[in-house]
């Protein structure tokens, strides 16, 4: 079972104060840490990557109606015809509606019902105009605790049950070349998305590997990363650290600490 703060705060007792900032330094080093096992190409940090790409489906009917007043917010079809129409959860999709024409994700996909994400946002619209949805093939959102694609020779990204690796994008002209849909080619993270070029023409999952960011602690029962390699020196910084040692000493010892 991983270290807690609790393990952390049981090595500094009587080293510090009952009372002070802990958290604040602990979350210190752990971001330090990490950001050295980063340029290490670490395995530590390292998790499966694993995106959903669709078809994609689209859906087009009159009967499409917008509820801001739900929570989450919904997308509904009085024709019942969603889950027919071949709209699967947690893909992305756009709409022709010009009041709410998206990228939204449904979190669960019901024959009448599309529940969004929570922080999905609609304006209640009314059914009675034709509205298309279609199911975005060309970018997945990267997880949310996504900090860069790993390093290693051996990290390639490829498409699940084929034997095809795709390449990072280099310049605009790769994208030029491969428009429309088919067996992505080129790959490129844009922000929190992952594209591809050409847009996926069929249902595939894309894999990888990436680098975890660590989570915030904050209270004495969240979880230490690392499994236990460093708690003495994120111990040993901060208490430096609560007894103002300076910065470059501080790093010194993260970066004696992990090589």
């Amino acid at each position: 079972m991983a270290s807690t703060v609790a393990d952390i705060l049981s090595l500094i007792q009587y080293r510090v104060p009952a009372q002070g900032d802990y958290y604040h330094l602990i979350n210190q080093s752990i971001r330090l840490i990490a950001k050295r096992l980063y340029v290490f190409n670490s395995g530590i940090l390292k998790s499966d990557l694993s995106l959903s790409f669709p078809g994609p489906e689209t859906y087009a009917a009159a009967t499409i109606s917008f509820d801001a007043t739900t929570s989450p917010n919904t997308i509904k079809d009085s024709a019942n015809g969603f889950v027919s129409g071949g709209l699967t959860a947690n893909s992305i999709i756009t709409t022709s509606s010009t009041t709410n024409p998206g990228p939204f994700t449904p979190t669960t996909v019901a024959v009448g019902t599309l529940t969004l994400l929570a922080s999905d946002s609609v304006t209640t619209e009314a059914a009675g105009t034709s509205v298309t949805i279609t199911e975005v093939n060309d970018y997945a959102n990267l997880p949310s605790d996504f900090w860069g694609l790993s390093t290693g020779p051996e990290d390639d990204i490829w498409i699940d049950g084929r034997q095809w690796i795709l390449t990072p994008l280099t310049s605009r002209l790769g994208a030029l070349l491969y428009p429309g849909s088919g067996q992505p080619v080129y790959y490129e993270i844009r922000g929190t998305k992952f594209y591809v070029y050409p847009g996926a023409s069929e249902a595939m999952t894309i894999k990888g590997v990436y680098f975890v960011k660590p989570t915030a602690v904050t209270a004495t029962s969240s979880a230490i990363p690392f499994n236990e390699e460093f708690d003495d020196v994120i111990a040993d910084y901060t208490v430096a650290a609560f007894k103002e040692t300076p910065l470059a000493t501080l790093q010194g010892m993260l970066y004696d600490a992990v090589d």
